[in-house]
């Protein structure tokens, strides 16, 4: 008897349309009480997917599709309902994983390691992978500069070689050329023969009908039918049909009702959903039904343990980021703090030298630059000054203040004092004006 590879029971996915962040960050500490509006991309979905088995899911756009594959390979959680996965997965889809900034060999290891290979695992498949992308000269290039095809060929390339599991395609095959096609679907054919399991998420349905025995027909979160795919595809493109030969109105209509039914969804629909078929199909009594129908605590206010933990741990972070900041700005090897220094100690010596120049001249006038001077007051030089403002403010020339001041070289620093002289005729105006 085959092994089951993959094991869903009332699978269902909700989002909650936030308008803001703000909104999300207050729903994850359970302060939001406004109603937020909620989507169910999936509403209660079940099936078993074997070794060995290449499964296609099909359906229009909205249905599910990337929100099951996605939910299968635990990028996201379900909402509520069980899942068993046994085995690696890997997913392919259109640059998944891949950094733009970065070439496609450099992201052959990036992505391999982040998939768990070692370092000398990646070099013993790193040639295998080239080979397949086949790019040529474009794997020294970023990966930015990379047609879609050409990302997918990489992408592709680089999942096939982890030697996974279950391998999970979503669409990476539309945009690739026919010769790489062909080239995936001789490796995928290798694969099933090895007993591997294959889910191929795709709107080409000559595809799915090429390498999947069985096809899962999703519509807007509800699994519309499942078994093999001649059969499904043949109901599908009857419904495509019809869906088409509507008018634009008529669509919309149909769309926007299914739509609705998202929105509405609850658990306690689906509860009331669950047909005597489906609980004798998959072995669902009424206290495993109970289980399945409760939500996961991902997604839900937190508990009040979880709430302490998480305060505590913010305030944590907030106490060793500003210990960290503190330690750095002391740090005397930290290039700022060597250079405010320097500055400093600049500052220090030329005030000095000024000082003891002119210790005596609070009271007795000396010669600067052949220049009679008697000294009147001391500045500290303040952000915003210049010596032409200082200048005007104590009604000396400009010319007086640089020739009072020849310890003052180059740019004035802050807080360097100035020394403000006050020539004889100055202070005889002053006199006579008293």
């Amino acid at each position: 008897m085959k092994k089951i590879k993959v094991k869903a029971r009332l699978l269902t996915k909700e989002f909650d349309l936030y308008k803001t962040r703000s909104e999300q960050i207050k729903a994850i500490f359970a302060i939001n009480r406004k109603k937020v509006p909620k989507f169910w991309a999936l509403k209660g979905v079940s099936f078993d997917i074997y070794e060995g088995e290449a499964v296609g899911i099909v359906g229009i756009n909205g249905s599910g599709k990337s929100t099951l594959s996605n939910v299968i390979s635990r990028v996201i959680p379900q909402t509520s309902g069980s899942l068993e996965v046994n085995g690696k997965v890997s997913v392919i889809a259109i640059g998944a994983g891949l950094n733009g900034k970065l070439s496609g060999q450099e992201n052959i290891r990036l992505k391999a390691l982040m998939m768990g290979l070692t370092n000398k695992e990646v070099d013993q498949v790193e040639d295998d992978i080239v080979e397949f992308a086949d790019l040529g000269a474009f794997i020294d290039q970023p990966v930015k500069n990379y047609s879609s095809g050409m990302r997918s060929r990489l992408g592709f390339s680089i999942a096939i070689h982890q030697n996974p599991d279950i391998l999970i395609i979503d669409e990476a095959l539309s945009v690739g050329d026919q010769t790489f096609y062909q080239k995936c679907i001789e490796k995928m054919v290798e694969f099933k023969s090895e007993g591997k399991t294959i889910i191929f998420v795709s709107h080409s349905l000559g595809q799915v009908e090429a390498l999947c025995d069985r096809t899962i027909w999703m519509h807007y979160g509800d699994l519309r039918e499942d078994g093999p795919t001649e059969d499904v595809l043949a109901h599908y493109r009857e419904f495509t049909k019809e869906f088409n030969a509507l008018s634009v109105p008529e669509r919309r209509k149909y769309q926007q009702e299914y739509k609705n039914r998202q929105t509405t969804f609850s658990l306690s629909e689906l509860n009331q959903k669950v047909t005597k078929d489906q609980e004798e199909k998959y072995k669902i009594n009424s206290e495993q039904k109970d289980k399945l129908l409760k939500r996961t605590r991902t997604g839900q206010g937190l508990s009040f343990i979880s709430w302490v933990l998480l305060v505590f741990l913010t305030v944590f972070c907030v106490f060793l980021g500003v210990h960290m900041v503190s330690t750095f700005d002391t740090d005397p090897n930290n290039p700022s703090v060597i250079n405010q220094k320097k500055l400093e100690a600049v500052v220090r010596r030329e005030n000095k030298a000024a000082k003891k120049a002119n210790k005596n001249s609070w009271a007795d006038s000396q010669k600067i630059n052949g220049t009679k001077y008697r000294l009147q007051d001391m500045y500290s030089f303040q952000k915003g000054d210049t010596m032409v403002k200082i200048a005007k403010k104590y009604h000396i020339t400009f010319e007086q203040l640089q020739e009072a001041n020849p310890q003052v070289t180059g740019r004035i620093k802050l807080g360097q004092v100035l020394l403000i002289p006050a020539t004889d005729s100055n202070n005889s105006n002053d006199q006579d004006s008293k």
